[in-house]
């Protein structure tokens, strides 16, 4: 049964981390009652899907500022004018850099909380991105 958080349907998926948020417009500006209600699902659930949105550069840099200061990687190319937002492509012409399971920056001495990534041409299958479940572990 999704939870509804006012203006925001939350779904845990049927997994053992994650939920999908609706009617939630990561193109407009958050409220703080907004941004703590995502941020308490984030803490609940540690990975959340927002589907069907179009942001900007502009928009992306917005929202992952609210959750802290953003960071850059050396490794991967960036969005011009954007050196936060980092371009993770992975195809014949541009093939992955990293084939091991890794987790994001932690490499870092202060690595970020998390990431915030945006699927721009997706595969009906064959998709191997896997979140982990980390705290239990911890």
């Amino acid at each position: 049964m999704p939870k509804r958080i006012q203006m925001f349907e939350i779904e845990k998926t049927k997994y053992k981390l994650g939920a999908y948020v609706s009617n939630c417009d990561l193109s407009k500006q958050l409220g703080e009652e907004e941004f703590d209600l995502l941020y308490q699902a984030l803490s609940e659930y540690e990975v959340l899907f927002f589907r069907e949105q179009s942001i900007s550069h502009e928009d992306h840099r917005r929202l992952a500022s609210l959750f802290g200061d953003m960071q850059t990687h050396p490794a991967y190319p960036t969005v011009e004018g954007f050196p936060e937002i980092t371009i993770l492509e992975n195809d014949e012409d541009n093939p992955s850099k990293i084939e091991e399971w890794h987790t994001d920056m932690t490499f870092k001495r202060n690595p970020p909380l998390g990431s915030i990534l945006i699927g721009k041409i997706i595969p009906k299958t064959g998709s191997n991105l896997i979140y982990l479940f980390l705290t239990e572990h911890h």
